[in-house]
């Protein structure tokens, strides 16, 4: 993320321009909801397969040979960034999980006539089922309960 930031910047990434950009609470806040996130895919049931995940790493190109997958090359490219297949497939494998539990979440927010004159994207249709949020405390998860179609209120 530094990184990125530096590039943006076109500047070295002094810990005085972080400092001004926020980043320490940017990184804890992205700390926060992945941790969120990650708790409430369990709670719901929400995983990654096996073939999810390998259909995933597959599909880089820095992993493939003539545009197929290679192990050799997957392994050699891992090695080259100091970094163990199961620590990336791990990686890999929570941008997946997160990346489905957004687009549940997604499908599941009303927005209001305001919202839709703002650009936002449309309610889902009638049925579709809903996900949310309540802050009211849960003993299986204390953060936050989830809401399903059979435990939302409408």
């Amino acid at each position: 993320m530094m990184a990125a930031y530096a590039r943006m910047a076109r500047q070295q990434l002094t810990p005085e321009l972080a400092e001004r950009l926020g980043l320490s609470q940017q990184v804890i806040n992205d700390l926060v909801t992945e941790a969120i996130v990650i708790q409430g895919a369990a709670h719901e049931g929400v995983r990654v397969s096996d073939d999810e995940l390998r259909t995933t790493i597959q599909q880089i190109r820095e992993f493939q040979e003539n545009g197929r997958f290679s192990r050799d090359e997957y392994v050699k490219v891992l090695r080259q960034i100091r970094l163990d297949p199961g620590e990336f497939e791990t990686e890999v494998r929570r941008q997946l999980l997160r990346r489905k539990m957004e687009n549940l979440i997604k499908q599941g927010v009303k927005v209001s006539e305001r919202g839709a004159a703002a650009g936002l994207p449309p309610a889902p249709r009638a049925g579709a089922g809903r996900v949310g949020l309540r802050r009211r405390p849960s003993p299986r998860w204390p953060r936050c309960r989830w809401r399903t179609p059979t435990s939302s209120r409408t």
